[in-house]
């Protein structure tokens, strides 16, 4: 079939490859496992012996072929180590089509996947494994990629070489090389930016497991990829800037729309209010009046003040004057009056003065008299004294005869010394006794120390013995069994429920434990059905009704208890806000019988969560399998999920797809875990009735050594009080005997005190006379000191008396002046009168003048402060009745009330709304003024943009439409390429790709439904081969795109594509395909890669030479 054949491999000499180690499991499924069950088992067609040998399009075209050169950008070499299922490849690609062929599982896929990675894309452009060191071939620890592309001489000197080192135990590390070089993956994706490589864009790069996904390709992301594959970067450009302005000018238009209502609301509301907001202001304007009179009362009153002050003023000034005068009337007269006072004050001085020598005469008098009378009585105590000598002589023989009795008793008591006492004897016995006290407590402590240990394992067992018997309870109830079910599948949700009910008194509301325990199946025929429908997430989700309730648990659960298995939910939607959608026949018309929710029983907050989780109130059930009429019916219905006795059933729809869009989810019903009712576990209750047995008979041996504990504790107590008691009684004699002894050894000093008493009182009996005597000389004494005491007094008497006449004297001179004072001054009373009325009369009219200026001056300073802070219409009204008196502006003010009376008051609110809703109506007609401006400069700008991208769009796939019309002429088919426009939605505008494969059949769009997988196979390959003249791409490559073709079809496009991929100025092309049918089309141009790989290899590469091969074929076939 093919003269020339590439090698697969650096080391391969010549045409013959050499043989390419392979373990057992490297091949492609290393990568995918799951992409070799979409592969359709591909059967090879074999030439009859009739047909030509080599094509004819080979033999005409080999000796005219012209050598052609690798465009820039395009590949020039692909060379791979440890890659995959090679230890060692390199393919040289030709400037034109590249045909790898090979049988399945030799790695032409792994060219691709070099090609995508080597570039720098990736794994997800392939479709396959996600991270890259999944690429490195099995057993090794790197792998090494090596793409070398074709040089722009304007830019390069040499061809850029790339290489990219994968690492598997790194973390998916990977390395970059240019020429040799250091780089990065952002370096090496701007080098492919910079030749128009687009590895990520399918129209470019196709791999085979998103072949399928690039036939189902969404059109108007087909738009996209096409515009960016053959179109120059400004139409992308241009098209995301009209998607971004028509998306911006929708929201401006509804924006505008919103504000437009709006503004025709608000200004309806405005006219309708229009009139009480007048009358409104007229009773404003009536109110702001009387507030600005009421609130400038200060001047009209501070007018008055400062005339009243004035007059006030001058009345105090008359009277002044007249004082003045009337006082130099009356001075002649008053004269006499007061140098006879004067007299009066002089003579009164010197009374005073003798009266006060005559008060301290009297004074020292009495303090002579009271010194007689003290002297007086001394004398009468220094009597006493001497009778008190007398009576103590007698007294004193009397004690000394007591104290020589005492002192003779004592001396007697000396004689009898007590006993001498082993003390030492009795502190050791003490001791003994002591030590053993201690030993009693020491050892009845530590048998209390025992018996308490004892009771705490005791009651140790006895609460495992609770909790065992609980455990066995719960395990025969079948709220026990629910709990031991959800014990098991969330052990965290067990404890988080034990806790929450433990403490019910720290929540605000309601808090519903999981499903599993609170809820249960009306029949539990439908255990299976239900448990199918809820996940185990919803069974064990904990509910609540209020926010505090929610926190609570968050911060209790998760921070302080730190369970991570645990799902809270806080709704507060009751169960009747969720409806049903169809009514209970109109459910049965379309083949149900109830929903999901009408199958439970449980706590309404509960059934409502599940109804916001899973939909339960839309999820129907149907008691019997459906019919394909009611199947579909269902497809068709609001319902997107439903449940049959074996199967339930989730459809998705997405309404942009159309029918395209709908899927279906389905999945077999499973065996409930959790609503069933089992037997009781006999072997579990079997062990918690053992263990309860043996914790019982463990207790009462416990109990046992605890009573003998006790005991012993009790004795040693007993044995502690007994040497108590001995101890007791030593330390009695002890106490005792030492008692004795001190007393017996104080005996002499207490003699020895007895006798200084006594030598003490013969001293005092001796000295008796001469402190007698002592007593008569101080009272001869104190009668000559009375003596001459008495003359002074005498002294003093006759100085007294003579005081006592000068003060008389002085009295009657003062009695005559005040007579005569009295006399002058009552013929001067009427003149003292007159001015004493007219300086009250001045008085009065000064303390009248000066409260008048305090009033007039602090109004003067109301005023003062009112100006400074008066509004534009209280000057206004300060200006017009200001000159009115005090009547006149009260007068006003009532007129003002009155028409303000008259005014209807209405609803103050009015006024506020109408003047806010006139500032929002002008913040509108604003806004409305600049989304119009907006809108006008935004649609000159798509008009601008659209008027130089749609003319070259349309150009560009008008090209498109003519290169696939061709191709499908080619094969007797029709087919043509347009852009579908929404003017409204530049988003929507999409690639449209018309086909027809039968004569019979009118031009239909390309999708899913109408053609089969060949067909839209052959419209694939067609379409990417009509961008091949338009491409910017340096170089395309389709994976397997013959799947699904049969051998007509696969030959026309075969066909098709060697023509147009082999024509001049084309970029470069590489076809992976595992197929080789007969006698395909053959160009001088194209290039032939054979991949021979495998264990059948020999391990001898000479001896697969594809040279040797291909002259033995011709001299079978053609006789050469």
């Amino acid at each position: 079939m093919t003269k020339r054949v590439t090698r697969s491999s650096g080391n391969m000499p010549g045409l013959v490859p050499m043989r390419r180690p392979r373990d057992d499991e490297d091949d492609e499924s290393d990568i995918d496992a799951s992409s070799s069950s979409d592969k359709r088992p591909r059967l090879n067609g074999h030439a009859s012996s009739q047909a030509p040998l080599l094509p004819r399009s080979y033999e005409n075209g080999l000796n005219d072929a012209a050598p052609l050169t690798h465009s820039p950008g395009s590949i020039v070499r692909v060379a791979m180590k440890d890659f995959v299922t090679y230890t060692s490849a390199e393919f040289l690609p030709g400037p034109s089509l590249n045909m790898i062929i090979g049988p399945n599982g030799t790695g032409k896929s792994t060219l691709v996947c070099a090609i995508c990675l080597g570039l720098g894309a990736k794994p997800d452009v392939l479709g396959r494994a996600k991270d890259p060191s999944e690429f490195v071939k099995h057993g090794q620890k790197e792998a090494e990629i090596e793409i070398e592309l074709q040089r722009d001489p304007a830019r390069h000197r040499t061809n850029p070489v790339i290489k990219r080192i994968i690492k598997r135990d790194s973390n998916n590390k990977t390395f970059f090389m240019i020429d040799g070089r250091t780089s990065t993956q952002k370096a090496v994706a701007e080098l492919c930016r910079s030749f128009s490589i687009q590895v990520d864009n399918l129209c470019q790069f196709l791999p085979q497991d998103r072949v399928v996904e690039f036939a189902a390709l969404d059109p108007i992301e087909l738009l996209v990829q096409t515009q960016r594959a053959a179109a120059p970067d400004y139409m992308s450009d241009w098209h995301d800037q009209l998607k971004n302005m028509r998306s911006q000018q929708r929201k401006y238009q509804a924006d505008q729309a919103q504000h437009t209502e709006n503004l025709k609301n608000l200004e309806g509301r405005q006219n309708m209010q229009r009139g009480d907001v007048e009358r409104l202001r007229e009773r404003a304007e009536q109110q702001e009046k009387l507030a600005a009179l009421e609130r400038l009362r200060p001047f009209p009153a501070y007018n008055v003040a400062r005339d009243n002050y004035i007059q006030a003023k001058e009345r105090c000034k008359e009277a002044n004057n007249e004082l003045v005068a009337l006082q130099r009337e009356c001075e002649p007269a008053l004269a006499a009056v007061n140098a006879k006072e004067e007299y009066v004050k002089a003579i009164d001085a010197v009374v005073k003065r003798r009266q006060r020598l005559v008060t301290r005469a009297q004074d020292d008098i009495r303090q002579k008299t009271k010194k007689q009378n003290t002297a007086s009585e001394q004398h009468k105590a220094f009597e006493q004294e001497i009778q008190a000598e007398q009576k103590g002589v007698k007294t004193h023989k009397q004690e000394r005869i007591r104290i020589d009795t005492q002192i003779k008793n004592l001396e007697r008591q000396v004689e009898n010394e007590p006993p001498t006492i082993d003390v030492a004897a009795l502190n050791e016995k003490i001791r003994d006794i002591s030590r053993q006290q201690r030993e009693k407590t020491d050892a009845a402590r530590e048998e209390n120390t025992k018996q308490d240990e004892k009771a705490h394992e005791f009651n140790s067992l006895q609460q495992r013995i609770a909790a065992a018997d609980n455990s066995l309870k719960q395990l025969r109830s079948k709220a026990g069994q629910q709990v031991n079910k959800l014990n098991n599948v969330s052990p965290d949700t067990a404890k988080a429920w034990d806790w929450i009910q433990k403490n019910r008194n720290q929540f605000t509301g309601k808090v519903f434990g999981p499903a599993i325990l609170e809820c249960s199946v009306k029949d539990t025929k439908f255990a299976n059905l239900i448990e199918s429908v809820l996940g185990q997430a919803d069974m064990v989700c904990m509910t609540m009704t209020h926010k505090e309730d929610f926190n609570l648990l968050q911060r209790e659960l998760l921070n302080t208890q730190r369970l991570s298995d645990i799902n809270l939910r806080m709704l507060d939607t009751p169960l009747s806000y969720w409806k049903r959608p169809y009514s209970p026949d109109e459910l049965r018309r379309l083949g149900l019988n109830t929903y999901v929710l009408d199958l439970l029983e449980g706590p309404e907050e509960i059934l409502s969560m599940l109804c916001d989780n899973r939909n339960i109130h839309m999820y129907g059930v149907a008691f019997q399998e459906l019919s394909s009429q009611q199947f579909d019916g269902m497809m068709s219905s609001n319902i997107s999920s439903w449940a049959t006795p074996t199967e339930t059933y989730n459809v998705t729809r997405r309404r942009e797809y159309g029918d395209a869009g709908t899927s279906t989810r389905t999945a077999r019903i499973r065996p409930a875990r959790f609503f069933t009712s089992q037997p009781v576990d006999t072997q579990a209750e079997q062990e918690y009735k053992n263990t309860i047995a043996e914790l019982k008979h463990e207790s009462q041996e416990v109990q046992r050594q605890a009573d003998a504990h006790k005991a012993a504790s009790a004795r040693y107590g007993q044995e502690y009080n007994e040497l108590n008691a001995q101890k007791k009684e030593v330390e009695a004699e002890k106490k005792q005997a030492q008692e004795a002894r001190s007393e017996w050894q104080k005996l002499p000093v207490r003699i020895a005190g007895l006798v200084s008493k006594r030598d003490a009182l013969d001293e005092r009996q001796a000295t008796y006379r001469a402190r007698v005597q002592d007593i008569k000389n101080k009272q001869d004494k104190l009668t000559l000191d009375r003596a001459q005491d008495a003359l002074t007094l005498v002294s003093s008497v006759q100085s007294l008396q003579k005081l006592e006449m000068d003060l008389l004297q002085a009295s009657l001179a003062m009695i005559e002046g005040e007579s005569d004072f009295q006399i002058l001054k009552a013929h001067s009373e009427e003149v003292r009168q007159s001015l004493a009325q007219k300086e009250r009369d001045v008085g009065v009219l000064t303390a009248e003048r000066d409260n008048l200026k305090k009033i007039a001056t602090a109004g003067l300073k109301a005023c003062n402060e009112l100006l400074q802070d008066l509004s534009e219409r209280e000057t206004e009204i300060y200006t017009e009745y200001n000159k009115m008196n005090l009547d006149e502006y009260e007068a006003e003010i009532d007129s003002t009330k009155a028409r303000l009376e008259m005014v209807d008051g209405g609803n103050p609110q009015i006024l506020r709304e109408f003047e806010e809703r006139a500032g929002n109506i002008e913040k509108v007609k604003h806004k409305l003024e600049r989304i119009e401006n907006d809108l006008v400069e935004l649609q000159q700008n798509i008009n601008e943009i659209r008027q130089k991208w749609e003319p070259e769009l349309d150009q560009l796939i008008g090209q498109i439409s003519d290169a696939f019309s061709e191709n499908f002429a080619k094969i007797n088919c029709a087919g043509q390429v347009e852009v579908y426009k929404e003017d409204d939605d530049f988003n929507k505008w999409a690639i449209q790709i018309q086909v027809k494969f039968r004569e019979n059949e009118q031009l239909s769009v390309l999708d899913s439904h109408r053609q089969s997988g060949g067909e839209r196979a052959v419209s694939t390959i067609f379409y990417l081969m009509a961008l091949q003249s338009l491409a910017r791409a340096p170089f395309r490559v389709v994976d397997e795109i013959n799947q699904g073709m049969d051998p007509r079809n696969e030959r026309m496009v075969h066909s098709r594509m060697v023509d147009i991929a082999c024509a001049e100025h084309t970029s470069q092309y590489f076809l992976i395909t595992p197929k080789l049918l007969p006698n395909l089309a053959y160009h001088p141009n194209m290039k032939v890669h054979c991949i021979a790989s495998g264990e059948y290899m020999p391990d001898d590469q000479g001896k697969l030479d594809f040279g040797a091969l291909a002259q033995k074929a011709l001299a079978v076939y053609g006789g050469v």
